[in-house]
């Protein structure tokens, strides 16, 4: 009977362990978000575009935006890191999984024909 609570316990202790870790990593992913953004943010200001991705064409993923003549080799990959002036642990979330990047047409679009009038 004893063994049988025991259990129990250890059982609900566990579970509550495991709600707790995932809260923080949550807690965690929404902070790098929010640093990610500012890091976006300043970027298109400074370069009057979003950076490519830091794409899977080169095998590893070095921080640096994937670009060939001025234009983003992969449309899809993570976020270039060094690119942003964060560092490589900035850019994964709560888990440890690195944080993709998809650029949109539009953004294409405005990378190959220029920033739009204002």
């Amino acid at each position: 009977m004893v063994t049988m609570v025991i259990g129990i316990m250890m059982t609900m202790g566990v579970s509550m362990l495991r709600s707790n870790m995932e809260r923080v990593a949550g807690e965690v992913t929404h902070s790098r978000l929010l640093n990610i953004k500012a890091a976006m943010i300043h970027h298109l200001r400074q370069s009057d575009r979003l950076p490519c991705a830091d794409g899977i064409t080169d095998t590893v993923f070095d921080g640096r935006e994937d670009l060939l003549s001025g234009v983003c080799v992969d449309k899809v990959g993570v976020l270039p890191f060094l690119e942003l002036g964060l560092n490589r642990q900035d850019v994964m979330d709560g888990w440890n999984n690195f944080l993709p990047i998809m650029l949109a047409p539009q953004a294409l679009i405005r990378q190959l024909t220029g920033p739009v009038a204002r």
